[in-house]
């Protein structure tokens, strides 16, 4: 993970509307926290179609995938 940026699906959906609006948009720019207390950002990349989902997954083009919530 470049700079400790984690890729993550996000959908139209409500589910994608939250996470956008936490993250400040799809960029990866907000600092996160883990319960350890180590610092990551987070990188939104929209993903509608759980096929394409599944395949950025399998490629290591994601590193979290998550079921369809729209």
């Amino acid at each position: 993970m470049a700079d400790r940026t984690v890729r993550s699906r996000s959908t139209c959906g409500p589910a994608g509307a939250r996470s956008f609006y936490a993250n400040n948009g799809f960029k990866a720019g907000k600092v996160w926290k883990v319960p350890g207390g180590k610092d990551f950002k987070l990188e939104l990349v929209l993903i509608d179609d759980p096929i394409a989902m599944r395949d950025a997954y399998a490629a290591g083009n994601l590193h979290v995938g998550g079921p369809r919530s729209t």
